[in-house]
């Protein structure tokens, strides 16, 4: 991960933002598998295997350079409870 993105964390009062994590595998996965948070996205409930898939490459995603384009997702958890509660991104594409 670039040491950039290692350092990375936003809090607000209530919030914790940060890069993933092996940790987050589990609780990522459980959020994912509600079928109701793909209504305007492309894709829908995953299997654990696919899912491990997709998490890799999140996490992989982080070895990206900025000047090349990149998707970089992040873990958004409760500071009261630390709870998994969702997950936002960057993105940076190329355009011509």
């Amino acid at each position: 991960m670039q040491s950039e993105l290692s350092m990375m964390r936003l809090e607000t009062e209530r919030l914790i933002i940060r890069p993933y994590i092996k940790s987050d595998l589990m609780e990522s996965f459980e959020l994912m598998q509600n079928p109701e948070l793909f209504t305007y996205m492309h894709m829908g409930v995953l299997s654990f295997e696919e899912y491990k898939g997709l998490f890799k490459w999140l996490i992989d995603s982080y070895n990206t350079p900025f000047n090349m384009p990149f998707k970089y997702s992040f873990a958004i958890r409760t500071k009261a409870t630390d709870a998994f509660i969702g997950w936002c991104g960057v993105v940076w594409v190329y355009l011509i």
